[in-house]
């Protein structure tokens, strides 16, 4: 399992994305025995599971109807939002192209009016951007109407790199970092992608930005793991606090 379970105090039902039916890395010593799975179709099959903790959140669905609904974006690239009680499907969108290493994962965020997620692209496939329909093919990030999955806007990074970490949100701004070797993280105006401001932390920003009081936190350097597979990562020591 890739992420972490969500749970729903008033249905007491928690929820989780399925993982993988095949290990990764099996030449690391942490990994144990993995038993295959008889309901599991036969492979190689892709890298499309959900490797991040799904999001709940209230909407008033595009007839108006008020819905309680979980959110949770795909390797594959494809964000889904489901009626919370019954697993009804309420909208599904394709946000960008998956891969070995995502699509989206790690963790997505909304400010209930939008869900924001990464695009590594660890292929590097064709990536249309919206609305400009610009095409590249490094990573990206997202931004989603909440009640129908509508794209509201998709930028490159511009560090021409994946984007691996997790998304933040607060107060209108997204928070972002790149895998690239100079560890650039970004500050985004949510309502439309437009970068306001970026810092070049000198190594590697693989991991998510947390938020607290009026600051943002993140640390730098990632060199093991899935850095082996994507490659170009560069290791690092740092902690950054920015406070406005």
């Amino acid at each position: 399992m890739e992420k972490m379970a969500y749970n729903n105090t008033r249905t007491k039902l928690p929820y989780l994305g399925t993982a993988s039916p095949t290990r990764a890395f099996p030449d690391t010593s942490r990994l144990g025995p993995n038993a295959p799975l008889a309901n599991c179709p036969p492979g190689p099959n892709p890298d499309a599971d959900f490797g991040e903790a799904p999001m709940m959140l209230t909407i008033n669905d595009v007839n108006g109807t008020k819905q309680d609904v979980v959110v949770a974006v795909q390797k594959s690239g494809f964000a889904w939002s489901l009626q919370r009680d019954f697993g009804n499907l309420i909208w599904s969108t394709e946000a960008g192209p998956g891969g070995v290493a995502g699509g989206g994962t790690w963790g997505a965020a909304t400010d209930t009016k939008r869900v924001y997620t990464n695009i590594v692209n660890s292929n590097h496939k064709n990536f249309t951007l919206k609305p400009s329909n610009k095409t590249t093919k490094t990573g990206g990030w997202v931004a989603m109407e909440a009640k129908s999955g509508k794209i509201l806007w998709s930028i490159e990074n511009p560090s021409n790199a994946t984007t691996n970490g997790p998304v933040s949100v607060a107060n209108g701004i997204v928070f972002v970092g790149s895998t690239n070797v100079n560890g650039t993280i970004y500050a985004i105006n949510g309502k439309n992608g437009e970068i306001l401001w970026s810092y070049e932390s000198g190594s590697t920003v693989y991991g998510g930005i947390s938020i607290s009081n009026g600051c943002i936190y993140f640390g730098n350097g990632y060199t093991l793991g899935l850095a082996t597979v994507i490659g170009g990562l560069t290791g690092g020591t740092s902690l950054y606090a920015f406070c406005v």
